[in-house]
């Protein structure tokens, strides 16, 4: 299909007319409302049970209090930590950004690392860590912080990039500030008149700078500005514009709910993390609008379930989340910084077990209503939730069954239709993530490629071809369809087939891959048949993080063994040639993994068998 004819044909089904609308509205806006310093904020979440909470689970936990003390005595310092890098937080003022950008460090090239420091998520941790011990120095390390907010706003620097989901965030981690320190003497004064411009600049930002395309496509990017609305309306709403702010965010919000997620609740734009970033920002707006008894309570409850739940099949049985698509540090709630926190959701069961305590649901321990969201309509694999997911004790394979994303543009989307991940305890057959803000584009662009992914590839060709040097440019018009899913007791079993071929010189190609899953063997049997015309090259490659599994080559197979657990491979035919390669383990750290590639010349119609069993051992 013709480039520009596809361009046209994407610009048509996402609604121009719309984005063309909030395109000549910014400019009727006036950004610089003023408001008055006696503006009351109101508190969404109470102080008292959060800290409660948290001092029950530090003292349950004291590690991760000496962790959290750390955290906050590196901000005392004048320094933070982001994505395991110390960062003198003075130097990463916005008029240092397009000075920093040009340093030769991988990190100051990427714009999110920077977008991540204007965020103030540490905002958080040094708020907790005074609400636990009372120090002093905790406090006056905030207030001068907040005094000088400017310094770290693009809103008072327009040379630096910036967007309302940014000043969404910003204004949900500083809100932090009201909650914890409103009963202090010197509040008014010191806290209260600072706080207040910050939520009302940053919420008149996001009313004008509403995040949608000129072709009317609205992302992750438009719910976080919706509900960044939303939000700040309940901050502040006695200001003149809160109730605009919250009339634009509900309407934003209830049609992304429509139009951004699948039936089954699986967000639109192929990524897991990203999915698992939208579900944050919904579950903390609900938590709000709960405690205040909202009247859109329940509505935003019911549809924080369908998301949540949809989270949970995205989930490993080692309970870390799947790796399907882009990762930029996707995570709203807190954790302590480190790589296994980020990929890890044993949280989720905090709103299936109320007992059950983790630091990411600490906030959310004032809120009620929140406590059964995984209890009711827990989706099972259907072949419309643009993903598969199997689970059997400590066995989990989640399979990517999604067409391109973001109606016909994959905005955080990969070359892996068809693609696979294969769970023991230990990530064993992986997605190697990627990041797409990344200042290493050929890092990006590989983690893209489809060799790169546990799929089918033929005659080395990308299913959708993208520019390498633009961060979404996968405009694609393929269909992935899944033909069926069948639960038994003695086997799990889907067939998937797409049409990402189909315009191959040599011509066209089908690609149809089955799982079968024997319960009983503990064996996956998964068989790929390409067919169509011409004369091709299939390749196949998997990627298995080294630092968890030894190789060994044993009678034609290749075992992978830690201390727990055995994974055999093997091939129908022909044999894997075993080379190494680099996944991406957490935003901007890498991790040796092993890289099996198979190749086969074939004409018209070519099958292939994996078969990967696995076995527990047995202590002695």
């Amino acid at each position: 299909m013709n480039h520009k004819y596809l361009k046209l044909k994407l610009l048509l089904r996402n609604y121009p007319l719309r984005g063309l609308y909030f395109k000549l509205r910014r400019s009727r806006i006036e950004e610089n409302v003023p408001f008055s310093n006696n503006l009351g904020i109101s508190r969404l979440f109470d102080v008292e049970v959060i800290g409660a909470e948290a001092a029950s689970f530090f003292e349950k936990n004291p590690n991760n209090l000496d962790e959290l003390k750390l955290i906050a005595d590196e901000f005392v310092s004048g320094k933070i930590t982001i994505y395991n890098r110390s960062i003198k937080l003075s130097n990463y003022r916005t008029s240092d950004f397009s000075k920093n950008r040009e340093k030769s460090e991988i990190h100051n090239k990427d714009v999110r690392f920077q977008w991540e420091i204007y965020r103030g998520k540490f905002i958080y941790h040094v708020c907790l860590a005074y609400s636990l011990t009372k120090d002093k120095k905790y406090k006056e390390a905030l207030r001068i912080h907040l005094e000088e907010w400017q310094n770290y706003s693009p809103l008072h620097d327009r040379g630096v990039m910036y967007n309302g989901m940014e000043a969404a965030l910003k204004i949900m981690n500083y809100s932090w500030i009201h909650i914890f320190f409103h009963r202090e003497p010197d509040y008014d004064q010191s806290f209260h008149p600072h706080l207040l411009s910050l939520i009302c600049e940053n919420g008149n930002y996001i009313f004008k700078h509403y995040d949608i395309t000129i072709y009317g496509l609205e992302s992750n990017h438009g719910l976080s500005c919706a509900i960044g609305l939303v939000y700040a309306s309940l901050l502040v709403p006695e200001y003149e514009q809160s109730s605009k702010w919250r009339r634009l965010g509900l309407r934003c919000l209830k049609r992304g709910f429509k139009n951004q997620f699948s039936e089954a609740g699986v967000n639109f734009e192929s990524s897991s993390q990203y999915h698992r970033y939208v579900t944050e920002l919904i579950l903390w707006l609900t938590a709000a609008l709960n405690n205040v008894k909202d009247t859109q309570g329940s509505f935003f409850t019911k549809q924080c379930g369908i998301v949540l739940n949809a989270l949970l099949v995205m989930r490993h049985s080692n309970k870390q989340i799947s790796r399907l698509g882009d990762s930029d540090g996707g995570k709203v709630l807190y954790d302590l910084g480190k790589p296994e926190e980020f990929n890890d959701l044993s949280y989720l069961d905090y709103f299936s077990e109320s007992q059950r305590q983790f630091f990411e649901t600490i906030p959310f321990s004032s809120s009620s209503g929140l406590e059964d969201l995984l209890l009711e309509n827990i989706p099972l694999p259907d072949t419309h939730s643009n993903l598969l997911s199997f689970k059997q004790n400590n066995l989990s394979l989640i399979v990517a069954t999604h067409s391109i994303g973001t109606k016909g543009k994959g905005n955080h989307q990969h070359n892996d239709f068809g693609s696979f991940e294969f769970y023991g305890k230990k990530p064993f057959i992986v997605d190697p993530w990627s990041f797409c803000y990344t200042g290493d584009v050929d890092l990006r662009n590989r983690d893209r490629s489809a060799i790169n992914h546990n799929a089918v590839v033929i005659d080395g060709k990308e299913p959708v071809s993208y520019s390498s040097d633009a961060l979404f440019e996968m405009l694609g018009d393929i269909k992935v369809k899944v033909h069926s899913v069948e639960e038994r007791v003695d086997a799990w079993k889907s067939t998937v087939r797409h049409d990402g071929y189909k315009r191959l010189a040599a011509g066209q190609q089908m690609v149809e891959r089955k799982f079968f899953f024997d319960r009983n063997k503990k064996v996956l049997r998964i068989n790929d048949t390409i067919f169509g015309i011409g004369r091709h090259k299939a390749e196949l490659g998997l990627l298995i993080p080294k630092k968890y599994w030894s190789l060994t080559d044993h009678q034609g197979y290749l075992v992978f063994e830690n201390d727990d657990e055995i994974f055999k491979i093997g091939l129908s035919q022909g044999k894997f040639i075993i080379e190494e390669s680099e996944i991406s383990e957490g935003f901007l750290s890498k991790e040796k993994a092993y890289f099996l590639r198979f190749s086969q010349s074939y004409e018209n119609e070519f099958r292939l068998e994996l078969t990967i069993s696995h076995q527990e051992k047995i202590e002695s």
